[in-house]
């Protein structure tokens, strides 16, 4: 029977002034300015406890229910992401810990922490110091950098291997658990346009030479993308940067060769780079500043029950101090991929390991690291550059 929703009805028990509906507010008659200014702390708080009532609502239906629970979520219309984000904060932290003065933001921040006594310590700090959640994010990020260097110190090198990624055969297959890489971009090996410092060849300037025809490079790309496939195990990821390149004032595109029918990995995601610089100054009109990381898995991905909590553009500066590699990653790329899908007891591999930057950042959160690269000279290097006395290139 269809009936008739008064706005009565339809009035939500917010204990605010006025009347309040699922459509909107309607102010009450003389309201005065210290009214309404007050509603809208109460409203911000209402926005968090919201979260944490959905959070919780999800985890009950979940352990009480199972399959019909997840029968249930299939037919509503939330946004999933956001459902996760909440169930998950609300099952790192009972209800008994939470700060009423603290946001849900707060508590999302220390969430991630998985020993409960840190949690704890760092919503204490938080609300006696009434530090806002970026202040809170801030310290945080600090105190986890700081830690680095021990779990460095309990890390084990790198194993490095002169070796082709497309034959890796001194690698057994699904022995990996996350990639992550950046080919050579075929760039040529003419007059390269060193920012303002003119032209200078591509041999002199970026220490290789780098052409090969268009169609041989794609193949290559798929090659290589099969043996990462053959060592990488069931549930994998691969993150896989790359950029789109101009050729005769038309572009040349990494999805070009990554739909391959060949390429056997699931393109999960494209991320856009804004690197907020560029080497190539010689577009057709717009300066090129961007790149392209594709994250890709072996099947079904194996993800962490955390949310990963970072959006699909990533804006840091490319590296910026100079080294003896002619194209080396910036360290915040690696780490990205490495909080985001990083877990203990994981193998992360680099088949194109150059300046091996993604080893040493892997080590820091005490991963054991593999580094491939056609040039042993690199990899000397590299373990030179971070006194990695254990670890010899094979």
């Amino acid at each position: 029977m269809n009936e008739i929703i008064t706005t009565e009805q339809q009035q939500l028990s917010l204990g605010l002034p006025g009347t309040w509906t699922p459509t909107g507010w309607i102010a009450p008659g003389g309201l005065s300015f210290e009214n309404w200014e007050a509603i809208g702390p109460m409203l911000h708080a209402m926005e968090g406890a919201v979260h944490w009532w959905i959070g919780d609502w999800l985890n009950h239906g979940e352990r009480k229910w199972g399959e019909t629970y997840a029968q249930a979520m299939d037919e509503m219309e939330f946004e999933y992401g956001t459902l996760r984000n909440d169930a998950w904060v609300s099952s790192q932290i009972e209800l008994s810990r939470r700060r009423d003065n603290l946001s849900w933001s707060h508590h999302q921040e220390v969430a991630q922490l998985k020993n409960p006594d840190e949690q704890d310590d760092w919503l204490r700090q938080a609300e006696e110091n009434a530090w806002s959640r970026n202040e809170l994010r801030r310290r945080i990020k600090q105190y986890k950098h700081d830690r680095l260097p021990t779990m460095v110190a309990q890390a084990a090198g790198p194993l490095l291997f002169v070796g082709h990624a497309e034959d890796m055969h001194f690698l057994d297959s699904g022995s990996v658990d996350l990639i992550i890489t950046s080919p050579p971009y075929n760039l040529g090996t003419g007059s390269w346009p060193m920012g303002g410092s003119g032209r200078t060849p591509r041999v002199d300037g970026i220490g290789y030479g780098d052409e090969i025809a268009e169609s041989e490079y794609q193949g290559w790309q798929v090659e290589c993308l099969i043996e990462m496939y053959r060592v990488a195990k069931a549930g994998a990821s691969l993150f896989y940067n790359h950029k789109v390149r101009n050729r005769q004032g038309a572009i040349i595109h990494p999805m070009d060769w990554l739909r391959n029918e060949r390429n056997p990995w699931i393109i999960r995601q494209e991320i856009v780079w804004d690197r907020g610089s560029t080497h190539n100054h010689n577009a057709a009109l717009f300066w090129p500043e961007d790149e392209r990381i594709y994250w890709l898995t072996k099947g079904q991905p194996v993800l962490p029950a955390r949310p990963i909590g970072m959006p699909s553009v990533w804006r840091f500066h490319g590296p910026i101090v100079d080294t003896w590699h002619p194209a080396p990653f910036s360290e915040e790329l690696p780490r990205r991929c490495i909080e985001a899908l990083g877990r203990d007891g994981i193998t992360v591999l680099d088949p194109f390991a150059g300046s091996c930057t993604t080893l040493k950042v892997a080590l820091e959160y005490g991963y054991d690291t593999i580094g491939v690269d056609v040039c042993a000279d690199y990899l000397d290097k590299a373990r030179l550059e971070n006194g990695w006395t254990n670890a010899n290139a094979n």
